[in-house]
């Protein structure tokens, strides 16, 4: 969201240099201005949906399948440019990329003395990349998937990541509450039949919202992606677990916006994260929703046994369908 906030800063600019120049022609001066402020209302407005498209072939036709993720970010920011992948045909300037980004990880965690053990893990991992093993990630599609938070792919050729493209999309909608308004009724009810074990009450579920670009930020930050790694750490390197819930505790003293978000998130969590039912309470004002949902196409059907979910004695559909239909 940073080149967006600074794209609006210099249309800003923009706008502010025309009120001040002086004109003769009075009116052609508002119409610019006036077509120049519409325009920043417009970018400054609205939601986005990240749309993937695959296949369904149940009934033996494989029909087309649009799932959109809604996210509350503005429609000037609902681009590839923002929030989508970097691309790279060379895996040299793609591994440059993505060491850069352990080099970041690796700059945090020396400033934690209870952090040397996982900073050493993290130092192994990125030696361990190497243009051959990004080389040989290649799927068939022909590209990786994306490397942990560093959002980097690497493709054989252009047509290649024009052909990995092909199947995503960032559509930029009015509200996504209203587009995935079926799916945030069906987890709301599905989160209130759980509270024993989330810990959520049923008014933080109630005041419920879907990530916007705030919770994007956080979710996407070195600092997150550290927090999911000390916590695989603490499960999976059983010799050094009581150094890395040191460090844990220290890189959440730190962080504490990081915290709050997966606790929002996912509620309580013992077992992987640490998040107590104490925390929860005294810290979560309402559950935030990563992955908000709705569906589209000739193979989907909202009224399909498979969408349909019973929780209690009441049934829901898992997925509605979206109003705003762009297909390719």
């Amino acid at each position: 969201m940073k080149k967006f906030y600074k794209y609006l800063t210099a249309l800003l600019f923009v706008f502010s240099s025309i009120i001040a120049c002086k004109s003769d022609n009075n009116k052609n001066e508002e119409n610019q201005r006036n077509l120049l402020l519409l325009y920043l209302v417009d970018q400054s407005s609205g939601n986005c949906m990240y749309v993937n498209k695959s296949t369904d072939t149940t009934s033996g036709k494989t029909l087309p399948v649009y799932t959109a993720t809604g996210y509350i970010v503005q429609k000037g920011g609902c681009n590839w440019e923002t929030l989508g992948d970097s691309y790279y045909t060379n895996s040299s300037d793609a591994l440059t990329k993505i060491q850069s980004k352990y080099d970041e990880y690796i700059t945090i965690l020396s400033k934690y003395s209870d952090c040397s053990i996982l900073k050493s893990a993290i130092e192994t991992e990125k030696n361990n990349i190497t243009t051959d093993v990004i080389e040989k990630d290649v799927n068939s599609l022909g590209c990786t998937t994306s490397y942990s938070t560093q959002k980097v792919k690497y493709c054989l050729s252009n047509s290649d990541i024009d052909f990995n493209r092909n199947y995503y999309r960032y559509i930029p909608v009015s509200s996504v509450t209203s587009e995935m308004a079926t799916n945030i009724t069906y987890y709301k009810a599905d989160l209130k039949s759980k509270t024993s074990t989330n810990g959520f009450t049923d008014l933080q579920i109630d005041s419920m919202e879907v990530y916007g670009s705030g919770e994007l930020a956080t979710y996407s930050s070195n600092e997150y992606y550290l927090a999911k790694q000390v916590a695989t750490y603490v499960l999976t390197d059983t010799a050094n677990s009581t150094s890395h819930e040191s460090c844990r505790s220290q890189l959440y003293k730190a962080y504490p916006d990081v915290k709050k978000l997966i606790a929002s998130t996912n509620g309580v969590d013992t077992s992987f994260y640490n998040i107590s039912q104490s925390y929860v309470t005294s810290n979560v004002t309402r559950v935030l929703y990563l992955t908000p949902q709705c569906k589209y196409g000739s193979g989907f059907s909202e009224s399909a046994t498979s969408n349909k979910s019973t929780i209690g004695t009441t049934e829901y559909s898992t997925y509605g369908t979206c109003s705003t239909k762009t297909e390719y």
